[in-house]
């Protein structure tokens, strides 16, 4: 027999017929919630009818009929499946034949001898139960978020499940999706990933609520701006009749995005062509997505000509040269509700003429440095010089075409959707020269050195705060390079403790007793195959002493020894705790529960 901790009850008890377990406490118990529902569909035409007991608390039962008033079954403790997540509740499962079948009856024996009857009348029949959305709420659940929804559910017999199924999602996700929930609830905060069944706890139960972690934690700006639920419930009655609802509910106040700024590309217009056009580009600043670029129509955004005669723009944000603008000024007006209205000045010269190239931020024969290796780096805008000084992005109407060095191409990339690219170190003292030539007119030409840095290895490690005396520390790396990881190696007070040359990067140290009550500190240097090396910070772990249970003092009242039992009869098996004599008495005994054991074989639990 194995005896637990911690409990104020004064004996354990447990009678064997088919197991029967008996605690006696010295406190008053209070009544036990019972429900009984429909395990299979109610048909008027079937004899058969299967039904499931829940209790919502067995520790301190030792008996249980069920079936018809007149014929109960006898059941034991043993028989009820325990709920998870709900401490001492459980099920039993039972059918009844006949007349009777739909007039389940039970009948629970406690330890203190007291017996608590539970009967429900059920009927075969067509009507739908009811079922109404009711609320949505964010709570905190300690560091964590949890996600409920309430609803009710009624039905004229029994219900006998309800079936929820709930979605969170930011409205940011959902609008950066394009309203396509499928792709949204990628990033979904909170999902029941299929639905939920859930049962009644009591017969007169009307209203149930579902509760799930909430994975990506939301901002109080973002509860009350940014999160909506898709909910879908059904309910499901004792005959199988069914009603369902479907809701899109916003958590907060609103589903209201700020918008913070806007910016508009580019900036400046200068037409030398008749036949150029320029698409302005729209990006805004939102409260929860950041900046978002709206090319084309249908997103709000306000396009206007201070002069149509000399420059046209469409609604989709197309500017056209329509005749030269000589000194006047003229500007495409770029407008969002919120948001101050910009300008962008458009010139029109056809006698101007384009003499040279320039990146966007880069002085001439400035060298452009990559900050790692095998990524796309955006490539600057290049930027149109005109025979008088004037500079200006290139409409679409010029190509620019890149050139690198001969040989170079496995080094270096250059893609003008993508950016620039290296697979290797480019020093900044001998770059690499990459050749940008206008294709309306070779003859300008603008030449950039690239360079191209191997960047430092990233690396995290995770350790535990404490550690018991023969349990393990783990150390967990988390590495990564632009090129690649060479090793990871682990210290322990700064001594070098293992190497690891390929993932998981993990170690795993023995906390022996010549480490207890000691304070180690630890760390880890990833070396990349370069030969460059980031250490992370170190952090310490404390050694602490196992923890021992303390079993309280027992003894063993039933059965004696020697005691002759006749086959197919009950025997008791009783331990008691002396709590000392009134009234200096303990309050506990410090048992939380009792395993029974017979021939090595577990019995029972009391």
């Amino acid at each position: 027999m194995i005896v637990g901790s911690s409990c104020r009850d004064k004996a354990f008890r447990i009678l064997i017929s088919v197991f029967l377990f008996v605690i006696a406490c010295g406190t008053a118990r209070a009544a036990v919630g019972v429900d009984l529902r429909a395990a299979d569909p109610l048909h008027a035409s079937s004899q058969k009818a299967a039904y499931v007991l829940r209790i919502s608390d067995c520790m301190e039962l030792i008996e249980v009929r069920a079936g018809s008033a007149q014929g109960p079954v006898f059941y034991s403790p043993a028989d009820i499946r325990r709920l998870s997540g709900d401490a001492g509740a459980g099920e039993l499962e039972f059918a009844l034949q006949g007349e009777g079948r739909l007039y389940p009856h039970v009948e629970l024996t406690f330890l203190d001898g007291e017996v608590q009857n539970y009967s429900e009348l059920f009927a075969a029949e067509t009507n739908a139960p009811s079922v109404s959305f009711q609320s949505v709420s964010i709570n905190p659940d300690g560091h964590d978020q949890r996600l409920n929804v309430t609803f009710q559910a009624a039905d004229d017999t029994d219900i006998s499940y309800v079936s929820v199924q709930a979605t969170g999602l930011r409205v940011s996700d959902l609008r950066a999706a394009g309203g396509v929930i499928t792709r949204a609830r990628r990033k979904a905060f909170a999902d029941t990933s299929g639905s939920v069944r859930i049962y009644p706890e009591r017969d007169d139960q009307n209203t149930f609520e579902y509760s799930l972690k909430i994975d990506s934690p939301l901002s109080v700006e973002e509860m009350l701006h940014n999160a909506l639920v898709l909910v879908e419930v059904q309910a499901v009655d004792a005959s199988g009749n069914q009603s369902s609802f479907s809701e899109v509910v916003i958590v907060g106040e609103d589903t209201e995005e700020q918008v913070f700024g806007m910016e508009v590309a580019p900036s400046r217009i200068i037409f030398t062509n008749a036949m150029e056009v320029v698409q302005l580009i729209t990006s805004i600043e939102f409260q929860f997505r950041g900046w978002v670029p709206l090319p084309g129509a249908g997103h709000g955004i306000g396009f206007s000509s201070s002069d149509p005669s000399l420059v046209h723009v469409s609604g989709d944000g197309r500017v056209y040269p329509l005749a030269e603008t000589g000194a006047s000024p003229v500007f495409v007006s770029v407008s969002f509700p919120g948001l101050e209205t910009m300008q962008v000045p458009v010139e029109v010269s056809f006698t101007k003429e384009l003499t040279g190239l320039r990146l966007d931020g880069y002085a001439p024969g400035q060298t452009v440095v990559l900050d790692s290796l095998n990524r796309f780096y955006p490539l600057p805008t290049v930027l149109g010089v005109f025979n008088d000084g004037t500079e200006a992005p290139l409409t679409d109407f010029y190509r620019v075409q890149a050139q690198v060095p001969a040989g170079g191409e496995e080094i270096l990339t250059v893609d003008s959707g993508k950016g620039l690219l290296s697979t290797m170190s480019i020093s900044e003292d001998s770059p690499m020269t990459v050749r940008f030539t206008l294709v309306q007119d070779p003859g300008i030409v603008l030449e950039v050195p690239v360079a191209a840095r191997d960047a430092l290895p990233e690396i995290s490690l995770e350790v535990p705060e404490r550690v018991e005396v023969g349990d393990t520390v783990l150390l967990a790396v988390d590495a990564s390079d632009d090129v690649a990881v060479q090793q990871v190696e682990f210290r322990m007070d700064g001594a070098v403790v293992g190497r690891r040359q390929a993932a998981p990067w993990e170690l795993s140290m023995p906390a022996g007793e010549m480490l207890e009550g000691r304070v180690i500190e630890v760390q880890a240097v990833a070396m990349d195959s370069a030969g460059q090396v980031r250490e992370t910070p170190v952090q310490t772990v404390t050694i602490v002493a196992k923890k021992v249970p303390k079993v309280p003092a027992y003894e063993f009242e039933q059965p004696i020894n020697n005691l002759r039992v006749v086959e197919g009869s009950p025997y008791i098996l009783s331990v008691v705790s002396n709590l000392g004599i009134l009234p200096e008495n303990s309050y506990a005994s410090g048992i939380s529960y009792a395993e029974f054991f017979a021939d090595g074989q577990k019995i029972g639990t009391a």
